[in-house]
Order: C-alpha cells, then sequence, then structure tokens
C-alpha cells in the first residue's frame, strides 16, 4: 500500500479544509472560520474511514470503486455542510458544489501522489 490511511486523512484535511473555508466566505452569512474548519474535519473524519476500508474491499475493480466510492462521500458530505454550515434558503447547491471540489482536489493530489511515489518507489 503506498498511503496509509492517517497520512490520507491529514492530506484531505489538509486540501479540503481551506476550499471549504473559501466556500463559507462567499456565502451571504458566513460562520467563522472555525465552526466552518471544524465542520470540515468532522465530514472527511466521519466518510474517510469508510471510503478508505470500501477501497480496500473494492480493489479488484480500483477507479470502478473509486468513482462509486466519490460519488456516495461527497454525497454525504454535501448534506453534511448543507446541514450544518450552509444553512441559508437556496444554499443547498453550494454545499455540493463544494463537497465536490473539496473531494474532487483531494482525490486527483491523492492520485497524483500515488503515482509520483509508485514511479519513484518513495514510499
Amino acid at each position: 500500500m503506498l498511503m496509509d490511511q492517517w497520512l490520507a486523512l491529514l492530506l484531505t484535511w489538509a486540501i479540503e479544509i481551506p476550499l471549504l473555508l473559501r466556500f463559507n466566505r462567499r456565502q451571504p452569512q458566513p460562520r467563522s472560520w472555525r465552526y466552518a474548519a471544524c465542520i470540515g474535519l468532522l465530514a472527511s473524519g466521519v466518510t474517510h474511514p469508510f471510503a478508505w476500508r470500501a477501497m480496500l474491499v473494492f480493489a479488484e475493480s480500483p477507479w470502478q470503486a473509486l468513482a462509486w466510492i466519490e460519488t456516495a462521500v461527497v454525497l454525504v458530505e454535501a448534506a453534511l455542510y448543507r446541514l450544518l454550515l450552509f444553512r441559508s434558503a437556496g444554499e443547498g447547491l453550494r454545499a455540493v458544489w463544494a463537497s465536490l471540489a473539496c473531494n474532487g482536489a483531494s482525490t486527483l493530489a491523492g492520485i497524483f501522489l500515488s503515482f509520483a511515489f509508485w514511479s519513484f518507489r518513495i514510499i
């Protein structure tokens, strides 16, 4: 395995939380940055262990599994963002976009790092 679960979670937080903070600042009634950061920690902290385990279970077809698992993660985190962070009327779409942007960025970074480490045999 190229990356362990805790390193992947730290990478996820390092990428997703700044993006979520940016989405938070741009909403009509932004929450405090501390509150938004805690919601980001919570959302990824809840979904990441399940996504990690699911990738191990469905390792035979990793790209198909990645697509389904990340879709589920985006939907769950969007629901958490909508319930806890983007609470103004009409903010549901912002929650979906925030989740999609955050998870897309962290997933692409993870894929890139996995291939880079694999290519150079760093890990």
